[in-house]
């Protein structure tokens, strides 16, 4: 027995029956000559192509709740809902943004299959690579070199959209860094900018741009293997890798001293070590208001909690000069 396409078939009444419950709105789009839907029938008659729905611009939800009636939501599937779910809802995946595997030399190769972004569609989906400058201590020519030249300079789109690619990957798994402690840095990692350049173009140590700066001179070996920020002397570098100005850098160096008596050790240095660490105005009150309060809580607990202070004050402060040595 033959599967045929004709007009009269027992299909047909499957569908009639199907369209007395159907929403409204979707008999009057099956009316339209902008869609035909083949019917069936069964018999030996010989075998007709089916016909296959044209365009409905403005009937695709109809069409697609006309599907689910009559049990053919099937036909929505295939190899474009299966871009979908592989890809979301735009048909692409910003893979660039996954921090999790850190790039090397040997998987960071360009767009993985599937990604067929512009290079303009990528910077504009990273604004940290939208943001990035050509400081002194940031040259680009040398980035373009190892990653490749995400700009107009290069005429091959593809070979642009892959280095665009490479660079945006580079940088958010700069932003995804740790402070130098391995604790959070909050917000920066989602500001769409490096941070660590000073006004004159400077990269500091232990910051984003000091680790930029490495990788462009040194290659991907130069990013963090632990996750972290590394390690800086320079006082004008917070914990989270940005810089402080030089009210703030004030602040944190009378910390410092106060952190080396005892007693002030406890009352007085919070106050100034958190407004050194402030990143603006507020935070320097802020980060004052919780020093003297923590101060206080030293100083209320009378003679013998001052005695105490002091003695672990002491010993703490031995351990640090110890550390530092080191």
């Amino acid at each position: 027995m033959v599967s045929n396409i004709s007009g009269s078939g027992g299909f047909s009444r499957l569908v009639d029956q199907s369209m007395e419950n159907a929403p409204d709105g979707v008999n009057e789009a099956l009316q339209t000559p902008q869609l035909r839907i083949g019917t069936v029938n069964f018999g030996n008659a010989p075998a007709q192509e089916t016909a296959q729905p044209e365009a409905m611009p403005q009937s695709g939800g109809l069409f697609q709740q006309l599907l689910m009636l009559i049990g053919l939501q099937s036909l929505l599937q295939g190899p474009q809902a299966d871009m979908a779910a592989m890809f979301g809802g735009q048909g692409v995946s910003e893979t660039e943004k996954d921090t999790s595997v850190p790039p090397t030399d040997d998987n960071l190769q360009g767009r993985p299959p599937g990604d067929t972004r512009s290079a303009q569609e990528i910077i504009d989906a990273n604004p940290v690579l939208k943001n990035l400058g050509d400081q002194k201590d940031i040259k680009r020519d040398e980035l373009k070199q190892r990653f490749g030249d995400w700009t107009e300079d290069n005429p091959d789109p593809a070979s642009r959209a892959d280095a665009a690619y490479n660079m945006a990957r580079v940088l958010n798994s700069i932003k995804g860094l740790n402070n130098r402690e391995g604790g959070s840095r909050g917000d920066l990692a989602d500001n769409g900018k490096i941070d660590g350049i000073t006004k004159d173009g400077d990269a500091r140590h232990g910051t984003e741009a000091g680790v930029l700066k490495d990788i462009a001179e040194q290659g991907l070996k130069a990013l963090p293997s632990n996750g972290n920020l590394p390690q800086t002397n320079d006082s004008h570098v917070r914990l989270d890798g940005t810089n402080k100005d030089n009210f703030q850098w004030a602040m944190g160096e009378i910390g410092k001293a106060l952190s080396n008596i005892p007693i002030l050790k406890s009352v007085l240095a919070p106050m100034f070590n958190n407004m050194g660490e402030a990143r603006g105005l507020g935070d320097v009150f802020t980060g004052a208001l919780k020093g003297i309060g923590e101060g206080a809580m030293s100083a209320a607990r009378g003679p013998v909690g001052w005695a105490m202070t002091a003695a672990t004050d002491t010993a703490q402060i031995v351990i640090d000069n110890v550390k530092n040595k080191k």
